[in-house]
């Protein structure tokens, strides 16, 4: 027996709003899109994000790299010795102690 018009157009409803629910979720899974490399303004320090990772300088020259976050204007940095905020403005992200980091390239 043939499925009636109304019921296909119900499954072809829900395939729609599941492809869009999947799209959501990687979306959101990929902790906010952000990309790209940021200098700090006042001395070596840098973080270039790339996918879900952020990789960061520290004003000594050690790199490590961490997990992040976007939540908003917070960026949070996910490290094996917990969590550090920093907060996005623009091209621009700040830190504690007066840390400043301007984005120094362009997708």
């Amino acid at each position: 027996m043939p499925i009636p018009n109304r019921r296909r157009a119900g499954w072809g409803l829900l395939a729609t709003v599941a492809s869009l629910l999947i799209a959501g979720w990687t979306f959101a899974g990929r902790g906010g899109g952000l990309s790209g490399e940021y200098r700090e303004v006042s001395g070596l320090g840098a973080l270039e994000f790339k996918g879900r990772r952020v990789y960061v300088t520290t004003v000594v020259g050690t790199v490590f790299a961490a997990e992040y976050e976007v939540d908003g204007k917070r960026v949070i940095l996910k490290g094996p010795g917990g969590s550090q905020v920093l907060t996005r403005e623009g091209d621009a992200i700040q830190g504690g102690l007066n840390m400043k980091y301007v984005r120094v390239d362009r997708d």
